[in-house]
């Protein structure tokens, strides 16, 4: 009798990171030379109620920060002249002899998001934070390494990566959030022995393989749709809370359960990935406790924001959402 083998599939993740090349004079305040992402932590969503779900996270990246002139957004021009002023960090892998984007194997209990950072800082050498999401890329174990990957096989061990793009950060950011990040070790020179900093046209004649062109490919769409001109806000929902019709006080101090203090422990890793400058949260306990560890061990001080609280809401909902 034949044995049926299960499929495998490794999960990795990895970016695209970018910086102003050295002659490049940027002018918005979202260049990657000038820190100046935003993210709203803590807060509540007014209609939402208290469920048992689990505290999740949702990155996204804004168009809320200083948008380019619409006339302009769609030039060529414009686009052609941004991508010519920025470089992508490509790392040489001995092993396969082969030009690919920094990236790495997502290790137990991690995200694919603390995967990315910590794999980008560990290939490039340099701390760094995600932006927008990019895409994946799929293809087989056995074509790791190969210019060309073409297995349509279904069956057959795979490689699935995740891409974001993603930014230096100052030596002062990253002490800041490493007790909520963790330690990031520079790659062995075995794995990692030559990093080259490229422009997009460079990097595209550069690279080995053909999915790692589609990403760059994916990353080129994003710098053209304005990603470099986007502030990311995280919206994050309270842990888990003390149910209503048990809590005896009043609903603006009804606390998260340990089961919420310990997804909100856990919430920690990932909100450091973006390295989050500004904590802004409602004044309601639950909130506040959401977010409390992750400030605490940034150094970083929380806003307490007074329309954010389902009262606040009921009575002026424009305000809640200014």
């Amino acid at each position: 009798m034949g044995t049926n083998s299960m499929r495998r599939i490794v999960e990795a993740a990895g970016g695209i990171l970018y910086r102003w090349k050295d002659d490049a004079e940027p002018t918005r305040a979202s260049s990657p030379s000038v820190k100046s992402n935003i993210a709203t932590d803590g807060t509540i969503i007014a209609n939402t109620t208290d469920s048992d779900g689990e505290t999740t996270a949702a990155p996204g990246a804004s168009d809320a920060a200083s948008t380019p002139d619409p006339a302009q957004a769609d030039s060529p021009a414009t686009a052609d002249n941004v991508l010519n002023r920025i470089e992508l960090c490509i790392v040489h892998r001995p092993k396969y002899d082969d030009w690919s984007w920094p990236k790495g194997k997502v290790d137990p209990h991690e995200s694919h998001r603390h995967a990315a950072v910590r794999e980008i800082g560990e290939e490039s050498g340099l701390p760094v934070e995600l932006g927008p999401y990019l895409g994946d890329i799929e293809y087989a174990l056995s074509e790791e390494g190969r210019k060309q990957r073409h297995t349509k096989d279904r069956s057959a061990d795979t490689k699935h990566i995740q891409f974001w793009m993603a930014t230096p950060i100052s030596a002062i950011d990253n002490l800041r959030r490493t007790h909520a990040f963790g330690p990031v070790h520079r790659a062995d020179i075995g794995e990692i022995d030559e990093v080259l900093w490229l422009t997009p046209a460079e990097a595209r004649k550069k690279l080995s393989h053909s999915t790692d062109k589609d990403i760059l490919a994916l990353f080129v769409d994003r710098v053209q749709e304005g990603a470099l001109d986007a502030v990311p806000v995280i919206i994050v929902r309270h842990g888990k809370a003390e149910a209503r019709k048990l809590w005896k006080g009043s609903d603006e101090n009804r606390p998260i359960t340990p089961r919420g203090a310990a997804a909100a422990y856990a919430l920690n890793r990932e909100l450091a990935c973006f390295n989050p400058n500004r904590l802004a949260t409602s004044p309601w306990v639950r909130c506040q406790e959401t977010l409390e560890m992750f400030a605490w061990q940034t150094g970083r001080d929380m806003v307490h924001l007074d329309p954010l609280t389902e009262d606040a809401y009921a009575a002026a909902p424009d305000t809640a959402w200014e």
